[in-house]
């Protein structure tokens, strides 16, 4: 039970949200395969979402539609992850490995698939054209009004 005066989030995005609001330096660390820490407050987090958010409702998927996420890092993977959900989107995480990103891929009737720099030439080892949204370009949007 939240305590008197706080909102209960209705959706997993609240969390985030919510958090952005209440403490936006909070931070949050992710740890790098070299080692070294890449550090990310909510309120940055939230702002770097709401405009790949932006980006995919320009690009076209309609609400609902479960779209495979292929990150390398946490720090790629939250932005593309809670970017989705703003858009209305189902996010589907999945191991950047072909042999598991293709049947899934097929089963969900060959939507985009949500991708970072160090993922993206994976979808060459996927069977027929894939439609590839990748987040150095959904980053650049305008967050959804």
């Amino acid at each position: 039970m939240p305590a008197p005066g706080r909102r209960t989030p209705d959706t997993l995005l609240d969390v985030l949200l919510h958090a952005a609001e209440d403490v936006p330096g909070q931070e949050i660390v992710h740890v790098r395969d070299d080692g070294h820490d890449h550090v990310v407050t909510y309120a940055a987090l939230r702002d770097d979402a709401l405009r790949v958010a932006g980006g995919l409702r320009a690009t076209g998927p309609a609400p609902g539609t479960p779209v495979p996420l292929l990150a390398d890092s946490g720090a790629d993977f939250q932005p593309l992850f809670w970017g989705a959900l703003a858009a209305g989107l189902v996010p589907v995480p999945l191991a950047p490995e072909a042999q598991r990103v293709g049947p899934v891929w097929e089963l969900l009737g060959r939507p985009p698939v949500l991708v970072d720099d160090r993922t993206e030439g994976l979808l060459a080892e996927l069977p027929g054209p894939v439609h590839a949204l990748r987040l150095a370009e959904l980053r650049t949007s305008a967050p959804p009004v």
